[in-house]
């Protein structure tokens, strides 16, 4: 239901990320875990395991995503697509506004963003967990993104490299 959504956005006009989009994406996925915590913001503090990373205190929450859906908005016109949907992915994972599916939601956000700027989804395999989790560290230690935009950009370039073989495109 929450990918059914998230293409359902993907394609709406007029297209505007909204905090509405991104609540009702958890809501979708996260209901049927419990329902009590699906859509609305964390009220408890929470720890990402494996990382020493301390997502901000749950009174912050609500400021932060304002803060970044309105930079969003604002870079959508003048940063790349794949640029765009890894700083949004990002971006939610460090604010982690959720009690659970942070993860998730965030690739859900990415992949709306890359659909609708006709970009292919992208997935993120279990064997890629690691390099994932590592670009994601690197950027929030020294406050570069390059690294995860070029796992990103990575991702996305084997996606359509996945649609070249399906259709048998040859590449070159």
């Amino acid at each position: 239901m929450a990918y059914d959504f998230m293409l359902e956005a993907a394609r709406s006009e007029p297209f505007i990320i909204s905090e509405d989009i991104i609540l009702r994406l958890h809501k979708l996925f996260y209901n049927k875990i419990d329902s009590d915590q699906a859509g609305v913001y964390r009220n408890d503090r929470v720890f990402i395991t494996g990382t020493e990373y301390l997502p901000p205190a749950p009174k912050d929450v609500p400021v932060l995503m304002q803060a970044f859906i309105n930079e969003l908005n604002e870079i959508w016109d003048s940063t790349h697509p794949v640029v765009l949907s890894a700083f949004a992915h990002k971006k939610l994972v460090d604010i982690h506004p959720f009690i659970d599916g942070n993860g998730r939601i965030a690739r859900l956000l990415m992949n709306l963003i890359l659909i609708n700027r006709g970009y292919q989804i992208i997935s993120i395999p279990p064997i890629l967990r690691t390099e994932y989790i590592n670009a994601l560290e690197v950027a929030r230690c020294n406050g570069d993104n390059t690294a995860f935009d070029v796992f990103i950009a990575e991702c996305e370039v084997e996606s359509q490299k996945d649609y070249c073989r399906m259709f048998e495109i040859k590449l070159p």
